[in-house]
Order: C-alpha cells, then sequence, then structure tokens
C-alpha cells in the first residue's frame, strides 16, 4: 500500500476477513507524545491532570484525576453521617433532612495503620474503581497500576516546601491551583484529601493535602476522618483518545 491512500491518512489493520476488512480500518494510535505536568487529559468519562513529565520515548503518562471520587463511586467504602442542623443550614455533604444518614465523599485511609499497602484506601482503588477504568489501559509502575500522590511528588513535581515538623506549604510561583483547590470541595463540602505517604514520626499519621494549600498530617485512627479520595493512575498513551 505504500503511497495509497490508506497510507497517507496513517490507517493500518491486523489480520482480518477480507468481507470483513471495512469493520476492522481504524485510524493507527500515536503514541509517542509528551506530556508536560499540568497537561490536562480526558480518560473514561473523567478530566486528569498530568503530574510527572513524560517524554516520547514512555509509553505511559501518570495523572491525577481532576475530582475526588464520588459518593457513589467509593460505595461502601464511603463514610457515613448523620446530618445536623448545622449541616442542613449550610447544605454540608448534599444533607436536607437532620438525623438524615448520609454517604459523603471521603473514607478512613484505615483504622489501624498507616502503611499504604494495609490501607482501605487501596483495597478500595483496586478492587473497586480500577474495573471501571479497565485495567488494561494502565501500566503496573513500582508495583501499582492505581495508587494516591506522594508526597515526593508533591514536592519534586508541584512546588511544596517542607515548613516545620508538621506542614508542607505550597509556592504561589510553583503550585498550579488544581492542587489544592478544584478537586471537588465546593460540591461535596470535603476540604481534604489522602496522601499515600506516611509521617516519619508517628504511626498512625498520614499526610493530607488541604484545599488552603498546605500538606500536614492526621491520624488514621481518629473518629472524624472527612478525607477525600483522589487516584492516580499510570495511563498508557495508546488508550488516550
Amino acid at each position: 500500500v505504500n503511497g495509497s491512500t490508506i497510507e497517507k491518512n496513517n490507517y493500518c489493520c491486523d489480520e482480518v476477513d477480507i468481507e470483513n476488512f471495512g469493520n476492522n480500518l481504524g485510524k493507527c494510535q500515536t503514541v509517542d507524545k509528551t506530556y508536560a505536568v499540568g497537561d490536562k487529559i480526558s480518560f473514561a468519562g473523567s478530566n486528569w491532570y498530568v503530574i510527572n513529565a513524560s517524554s516520547a520515548e514512555e509509553d505511559y503518562v501518570t495523572v491525577m484525576k481532576e475530582i475526588v471520587l464520588t459518593p457513589e463511586e467509593l460505595g461502601s467504602y464511603a463514610q457515613t453521617i448523620t446530618c445536623s442542623l448545622s449541616n442542613v443550614n449550610n447544605h454540608s455533604y448534599g444533607c436536607i433532612t437532620v438525623g438524615e444518614s448520609k454517604a459523603i465523599a471521603a473514607m478512613k485511609y484505615n483504622s489501624v495503620s498507616n502503611v499504604y499497602n494495609k490501607s482501605k484506601v487501596k483495597e478500595m482503588l483496586e478492587t473497586r474503581y480500577l474495573p471501571t477504568l479497565g485495567e488494561v489501559n494502565l501500566k503496573e509502575i513500582d508495583g501499582y497500576k492505581i495508587r494516591l500522590i506522594s508526597l515526593a511528588e508533591l514536592e519534586s513535581n508541584l512546588g511544596y516546601t517542607k515548613r516545620g515538623t508538621y506542614q508542607y506549604n505550597s509556592s504561589l510561583e510553583n503550585t498550579p491551583i488544581w492542587v489544592y483547590q478544584n478537586f471537588g470541595e465546593t460540591l461535596y463540602g470535603i476540604n481534604t484529601y489522602w496522601t499515600m505517604t506516611p509521617h516519619p514520626n508517628y504511626s498512625n499519621y498520614v499526610w493530607y493535602v488541604n484545599k488552603a494549600g498546605w500538606i500536614s498530617s492526621y491520624g488514621v485512627n481518629y473518629p472524624e476522618m472527612y478525607y477525600s479520595v483522589r487516584p492516580v493512575i499510570n495511563l498508557l498513551k495508546s488508550s488516550i483518545k
């Protein structure tokens, strides 16, 4: 087909029954694309932000979901609250009636361990949410196809700087606003989301990102932990339309 219309239009096909040739003709997918931190990608009905630059030689790109997981996406893992008078008055968590039981867009990290590989968040992401994305669309890197963002990525790629033992601050110059705002906090009333990094000095603390622009830590066994889940995936470039 050298020089033909098929070649010029960048079409390709696999071995097929000639009678069904037309049904199997499709555009060749380009995978040698570069991505920079902050690029937005549409995949599986959601928008995702690139959090690690990806060269043309790499066949995947690491991205974080624009909006945290909804109560419906969390399913039985979602925390449940009892709506109070204050919740009804300010419409937090979608409360309408005092005393109403409501699933919210947040879940417990774990009631015992701050180790990500033992967490309920990992269990939920891999058993409940991953199948909705299609596991074949993702690549395993460092043991994960899907996970949470790490403190190291927030420091190295997204402009966070350590401010003492208990807190990291975002940089106005180097931290994109989508990292700590517009992740669904106004929609769901949840102002924070988990990272996968445990605090080095406290065995039950995990770092989280707050909408005010800082990172702090919280105990996994504390009773009220209204923190959201913002997935990170290693997305194959061939799966990006």
